[in-house]
């Protein structure tokens, strides 16, 4: 398995690696979002392939807070539904902590859904722990 940065050729299949997380982006949205984020120095975006086929990712980005040292936050870690189970958000998991590290970043926050169980059960494994549980609140404004 290779762990490397997303390409903008990577754009089909992490729009259905998206869909897999429940978000329905539309793939020209994905591709724009994507092009805001390529080169950035406080984000990464990297995938995970074998055999030529592009089976997970990790969003992340680097976080500075007022009340709390700098963290990496990872956006998304994804992996398709064909290939879990096979070390796959380990390797991604592990990249992605390795990427804080050399960053200098204290650790890695992490939002997980409350109805993923399954994925709450490997981050715990991983040595992730529960510090809170929360409400996400937001405001969309109207496109310009």
């Amino acid at each position: 398995m290779i762990i490397r940065d997303a390409t903008e050729a990577d754009m089909p299949v992490l729009c259905e690696l998206c869909a897999q997380l429940g978000y329905r982006g539309d793939p020209a949205d994905i591709a724009r979002w994507y092009s805001g984020l390529a080169g950035r120095a406080d984000h990464a975006l990297i995938v995970a392939q074998s055999d030529g086929a592009v089976l997970g990712l990790a969003d992340l980005s680097e976080r500075r807070h007022l009340v709390g040292p700098p963290m990496a936050e990872l956006e998304s870690l994804v992996v398709l539904q064909s290939a879990r189970g096979r070390g796959v958000g380990a390797a991604l998991l592990a990249a992605a902590e390795g990427w804080a590290r050399l960053r200098g970043l204290a650790g890695v926050n992490l939002g997980s859904r409350v109805t993923r169980l399954d994925a709450h059960r490997f981050y715990e494994r991983e040595g992730y722990t529960r510090i809170k549980e929360q409400a996400i609140f937001r405001k969309l404004f109207p496109a310009t």
